[in-house]
């Protein structure tokens, strides 16, 4: 059995994430980002540091939706809760706070998940429900998070029309 990572819809997901960092730091010119190893699983996709001290740890998205449909039709955003709560424990043992970027057709737009002890910072509910198993398809019935988008912050928007940055 193939990792999902080194399948082509896995490497193609990886290197969306790579130009959704791209673009994110962009925007935040004083963090410098270390990507965890993509030819294995890892319980974060980066590590950003600001003058050499790690900051934060990172989970990132890539979804299929505007800015606007995330507002609008969805209200929420929903992500493992596994995945989060990995990502948070990784967070408070380097003494990091723990970042999700979501690269959207549109936009990149973020969350403080955790402080660096660990402690919430993102309302949000729990529900076991149906969604996409891994980025190679299937279904999988799993405990998923449904993030408030109130603590979201938008650091890029581009026109669709025009491409984007």
């Amino acid at each position: 059995m193939s990792l999902d990572c080194l399948t082509p819809a896995g490497q193609r997901a990886i290197e969306a994430q790579r130009a959704i960092l791209d673009r994110f730091l962009s925007v935040y010119p004083d963090v410098e980002c270390l990507l965890t190893a993509t030819d294995q699983p890892a319980a974060v996709d980066a590590v950003i540091g600001r003058r050499g001290v790690v900051v934060a740890v990172a989970e990132v998205k890539a979804r299929n939706a505007t800015l606007a449909c995330l507002r609008e039709q969805f209200g929420s955003y929903l992500i493992t809760a596994s995945k989060i709560e990995e990502a948070r424990k990784v967070g408070m043992g380097l003494s990091a706070s723990t970042l999700l970027i979501v690269g959207l057709l549109d936009a990149i737009v973020w969350w403080k998940l955790a402080a660096p002890d660990g402690s919430w910072l993102v309302p949000f509910r729990c529900e076991e429900t149906v969604t996409q198993a891994t980025v190679n398809g299937g279904s999988a019935c799993r405990l998923n998070a449904y993030l408030s988008l109130e603590p979201m912050k938008v650091a890029l928007v581009w026109n669709l029309e025009e491409g984007g940055p």
